[in-house]
């Protein structure tokens, strides 16, 4: 069943990755500026914009360190490493189109409030999602 679909799946993975992305990131601008700090509100928008750019450059980075492809041959270890880094330079590439190409600054504790909770809940995600389809196999 599993191959039949693939692509599907993919796909799916894909998109419901991105949407977690853009997730993690609205739920760090909601810490940093409604938790923490509750004076300014007025970059709410941008910082949806910023977020759909992020989506987009992690999912290409996502794809190019080869995380759409099976893993069932690899370590868990292995596969959480290569989140790590593909989370790494999809930062890093944010990052620099943040303050390199752009005009706004943005919270740079809200960018690392993002960086510690999308490893986290990334690698999370992935490693339940291994199980679901090893047990599924069976």
């Amino acid at each position: 069943m599993l191959k039949a679909y693939g692509r599907h799946f993919a796909f799916l993975q894909r998109l419901f990755e991105s949407f977690g992305i853009l997730g993690i990131w609205l739920l760090s601008y909601f810490l940093r500026f409604h938790v923490f700090d509750s004076l300014d509100h007025t970059q709410d928008v941008v910082f949806f914009k910023a977020g759909l750019l992020l989506s987009f450059i992690t999912i290409y980075f996502y794809h190019k360190h080869g995380l759409y492809r099976a893993h069932r041959l690899e370590s868990r270890r292995s596969e959480a490493f290569t989140i790590f880094k593909a989370n790494c330079v999809a930062l890093f590439v944010f990052t620099i189109f943040l303050y390199f190409f752009s005009e706004i600054r943005l919270s740079r504790l809200t960018i690392f409030t993002y960086f510690f909770l999308s490893n986290f809940l990334i690698i999370f995600y992935r490693m339940i999602l291994r199980t679901f389809f090893r047990r599924l196999r069976r």
